[in-house]
C-alpha cells in the first residue's frame, strides 16, 4: 500500500516489533506509526516549531499547517539557531517530528528542547542537537546514523553544563562521529560502534572510557573528565589525542605510531615515552610532574609545551641549539629545564656530559654569578617575561658575573648555552 502514510497505534512497542521483523509493511514505504491519529494534519503544539517548519518551506501548499505528505517529503530539516543562544522564538517541544520519517539530516541546535525521541527516523544519518537543554535522547531506531553531535554550549552561560547524563548508541553501529562535550555523562559505552572514527566527550563526569573496540578511531578528545587510566593500545589509527585535565599517572602511546598531536596536560604524569611517535607535530604536556623528557625521535615537532613542570630538568632533543626557528616552546613555570642534544646517541641524556650549573644569588639586588663544573664557550642572554632580549654576553671557562644593578625590579629569564647545552632559569631582581 504505497499511499499508506499513517498507522494509529496505542503503544510505541510496535517499533520494537518492526525492529525484529515481526511486522510486515512490505510495499508500504511511506508508513509511520503514531499514537496521535486525529487527522491528516500533523499535530505540532509548539508554535515556534511550526513557524520554523513554515520558514523552511515545509508548508508547500502555504496553508500554515503541515500535512503528513509534506512531512514525508522532507529529507533535510535545519531548524537550528546557530548563534549559540536561545531566542524568543526558541523551540521547547518537538512533538510532530515523528511525522518526518524520511529525514536523513536533522539540526535542532540551540533550542531549549529537553526531550528528543526519534522512533520513526530510521534513515537518519546526521543529527545535530548542540546547545540544547536535552535531558533525554532516544536514537535507538536511527540505525543508519553516522554523525551525532550533542555538545552543550551557550553564549549566555559560557561555563554552564548540559543536562545529559547518559546516551545509548548501542544500536547505531554505523556511527562514525560522536560529540557530547560539556554534559554530565558518567558512563559512555561505544563498544558496538566499531565504525567510530571521531569521539569527543570532553568535560563530562567519565571515570572510565573503553575504546578497545574502536580500531578505526582517528580523533579522541576526552579532556576534563575523571579518568584514572586510558588504554589506546588498540587504536593504531589515532592521529589526534587530547586527554588533558584528568587523573592520569601514565599514558602508553607506543602503538599510536601515526599520532601527530598529543595533549596530555594537567595530569599527574612523571614520565612519557615518545620514541615510537615519529610523526608527532604538537606536544602539550604542561602542568604535570615530569622529571625528564626525550623528544630526540620527534623531529617533526613544531610545538613543545612543557610549562609548569617544576621538577623537569633534562629534555633530550634532536638538534642544537634548541629550539630551532621552526619550533615554538613554552617553558613557563619550569625554571630548571635544560636541553641536551641526544641525536644519534640512541639512549638520550645519559650519554651526554651535563654541566652542573649554578646561578646565584637568586633573588639578587646587584650581581648575579654563573658557575658550572664544565669549561666551555657559553652564550648568555637575559630576556623579559615577554621574551624581549635586554642583555647578551659570553662566558669563557666555568664562571661569570653579571651586574644587574641597572635592571628594574622584576622577573627575568637567563639562558646559558653552548654547542651542545642550553639551560633557562628564572631570576628575580630586587630593588
Amino acid at each position: 500500500m504505497p499511499s499508506l502514510f499513517q498507522v494509529c497505534i496505542w503503544d510505541h512497542a510496535f517499533q520494537e516489533i518492526e525492529m525484529i521483523g515481526q511486522l510486515d509493511i512490505t510495499g508500504s514505504p511511506n508508513v509511520y506509526f503514531t499514537t496521535e491519529c486525529t487527522s491528516r494534519i500533523v499535530s505540532i503544539p509548539d508554535s515556534a516549531f511550526l513557524n520554523a517548519l513554515i520558514d523552511e518551506g515545509v508548508d508547500t501548499n502555504e496553508d500554515k499547517r503541515i500535512s503528513y505528505g509534506e512531512a514525508y517529503a522532507v529529507t533535510t530539516l535545519d531548524v537550528g539557531f546557530h548563534d549559540g543562544d536561545f531566542i524568543n522564538s526558541s523551540i521547547f517541544d518537538l512533538s510532530g517530528i515523528e511525522a518526518f520519517k524520511n529525514l536523513d539530516t536533522l539540526d535542532i541546535s540551540c533550542h531549549p528542547v529537553q526531550n528528543l525521541v526519534l522512533w520513526n527516523q530510521t534513515n537518519l544519518k546526521y543529527l545535530a542537537a548542540t546547545g540544547c537543554k536535552l535531558e533525554h535522547i532516544d536514537v535507538r531506531f536511527c540505525t543508519e546514523l553516522r554523525t551525532l553531535d550533542l555538545t552543550y554550549y551557550s553564549n549566555r552561560d559560557p561555563g554552564g553544563k548540559g543536562n545529559l547524563i547518559e546516551i545509548d548508541v548501542s544500536r547505531n553501529r554505523y556511527l562514525s562521529k560522536l560529540t557530547c562535550n560539556n554534559n554530565q555523562i558518567k558512563n559512555l559505552d561505544v563498544s558496538n560502534n566499531t565504525e567510530l572514527e571521531y569521539l569527543s566527550c570532553s568535560a563530562n563526569l567519565l571515570a572510565s572510557l573503553n575504546i578497545s573496540e574502536n580500531a578505526l578511531l582517528n580523533t579522541l578528545r576526552c579532556s576534563n573528565n575523571r579518568l584514572n587510566s586510558l588504554d589506546v593500545s588498540t587504536n593504531s589509527e589515532l592521529e589526534y589525542l587530547s586527554c588533558s585535565g584528568n587523573n592520569l599517572t601514565s599514558i602508553d602511546v607506543s602503538n599510536n605510531t601515526i599520532l601527530s598531536k598529543l595533549n596530555c596536560s594537567d595530569n599527574q604524569l612523571t614520565g612519557l615515552n615518545l620514541s615510537n611517535n615519529t610523526n608527532l607535530e604538537s606536544l602539550y604536556c604542561n602542568t604535570n610532574g615530569l622529571r625528564s623528557l626525550d623528544v630526540s625521535d620527534n623531529r617533526l615537532l613544531h610545538y613543545l609545551g612543557i610549562s609548569h613542570n617544576p621538577d623537569l630538568r633534562e629534555v633530550c632533543v634532536w638538534t642544537f641549539p634548541f629550539p630551532p626557528l621552526d619550533v615554538a616552546i613554552d617553558t613557563t613555570g619550569s625554571p630548571n629545564v635544560e636541553f641536551y642534544d641526544c641525536s644519534g646517541t640512541g639512549i638520550g641524556i645519559n650519554k651526554k656530559t651535563i654541566p652542573d650549573l649554578q646561578v646565584f644569588p637568586n633573588p639578587t639586588q646587584n650581581y648575579l654569578t654563573i658557575e658550572t663544573n664544565h669549561s666551555d664557550h657559553y652564550l648568555i642572554e637575559i630576556t623579559t617575561l615577554n621574551g624581549q632580549s635586554i642583555l647578551t654576553g659570553k662566558m669563557e671557562g666555568t664562571s661569570h658575573q653579571i651586574d644587574l644593578s641597572s635592571f628594574q625590579k622584576g622577573i627575568y629569564f637567563i639562558t646559558i648555552s653552548s654547542i651542545d647545552f642550553v639551560a633557562t632559569r628564572k631570576i628575580i631582581k630586587l630593588e
